[in-house]
C-alpha cells in the first residue's frame, strides 16, 4: 500500500448543540424514551381494562368477582391484578389461537374472535381465585367488551 495516497483524518470533538440533537433523536427514534413510553402506555392500558372489568363484572350476568377482603386497596388491586392477568394471557395465547383457528376465521369471517376472546376470558378466570365465569354466553359477552375496550385503548394510545 503507497502511504502517499493515504488521507489523514482528523476528528473532531462533537459540539453541544450536536449532542442535545442527538439524545433528542435518540429519545424520539427509539431510545429510552420510547421504551419508557410503551411501558407507560402499557400501564394505562391494563387499568382501562381494569375499569372496563369493573362494569363487566358489574352489568353482565354470569361474571362474578369476589373481593380481596385481606388487601387494603380491597377490590380495586383485584381488578388491576385481573386486567394484568388477562393482558398477560392475551398477549401470549392470542396470537397461537389465531393462528390455530385460522380456518374457522375465514369460513366464519372473523365471527369465531369471540369465541377465542371467550377462551381467553376463561383461562383468565382458571388463572385467578377471584374471577368466576358461569357459562359461555357471559364469557362471550364478557370478551367482546373487554376486546372491544382493548382495541379502543390501542388506538387511542397509538399502540402497534
Amino acid at each position: 500500500m503507497d502511504r502517499r495516497h493515504r488521507r489523514s483524518r482528523t476528528v473532531s470533538a462533537p459540539k453541544a448543540s450536536d449532542t442535545a440533537d442527538l439524545a433528542a433523536k435518540t429519545c424520539v427514534a427509539g431510545g429510552r424514551c420510547r421504551y419508557r413510553s410503551a411501558v407507560i402506555k402499557f400501564a394505562i392500558k391494563v387499568v382501562l381494562l381494569a375499569v372496563v372489568f369493573y362494569f363487566v363484572a358489574k352489568y353482565v350476568n354470569g361474571i362474578h368477582v369476589d373481593q380481596n377482603p385481606n388487601n387494603v386497596l380491597g377490590l380495586s388491586i383485584t381488578f388491576i391484578w385481573l386486567a394484568l392477568l388477562f393482558a398477560v394471557v392475551n398477549a401470549i395465547l392470542r396470537p397461537v389461537f389465531k393462528l390455530l383457528s385460522l380456518p374457522f376465521l375465514i369460513l366464519t369471517l372473523g365471527l369465531f374472535y369471540f369465541v377465542i376472546n371467550a377462551a381467553l376470558l376463561g383461562i383468565t378466570a382458571l388463572a385467578s381465585s377471584r374471577l368466576q365465569i358461569d357459562g359461555f354466553i357471559a364469557a362471550v359477552v364478557g370478551g367482546f367488551f373487554l376486546a372491544l375496550a382493548s382495541w379502543g385503548a390501542d388506538l387511542v394510545l397509538n399502540r402497534d
